[in-house]
């Protein structure tokens, strides 16, 4: 499971792997539970840098829905953003919340599909 995970960690199928040994909503549980654990800066991300820190004019790195979100600047000269401290309650409890066990793993069946063969029905409460 470890070695799948880094091999094919940036081809999108990780979620997949996961419901397939059925250890999706364990996952889920874990990664909010270290959001909230870094959100309290308890052990073991008690020592991750709560802002960065850059140089004015410096290309910076903008990602959609990232951490990065203005802030005063403390130190004279660079610009701060906060990190670590950008998250929230609010933002952990977003994290997967349309996740239903059981039920949210599988895709609905297309109506074309149901419409070709009558004899299919829509499964998981589609």
């Amino acid at each position: 499971m470890n070695e799948r995970s880094f091999e094919f960690g940036g081809e999108g199928i990780r979620k997949y792997d996961l419901i397939r040994w059925n250890l999706l909503a364990e996952k889920i549980t874990s990664v909010r539970s270290n959001y909230t654990k870094i959100m309290n800066r308890e052990a073991p991300y008690n020592n991750l840098p709560q802002y960065l820190f850059f140089l004015p004019g410096a290309p910076q790195l903008t990602l959609a829905n990232s951490f990065y979100k203005p802030s005063p600047t403390a130190v004279t000269g660079y610009t701060r953003v906060n990190w670590t401290r950008a998250i929230t309650e609010a933002w952990i409890t977003n994290v997967a919340q349309l996740y239903r066990p059981n039920r949210s793993e599988l895709l609905p069946i297309p109506q074309a599909v149901i419409d070709a063969n009558p004899k299919i029905k829509q499964d998981y409460g589609y």
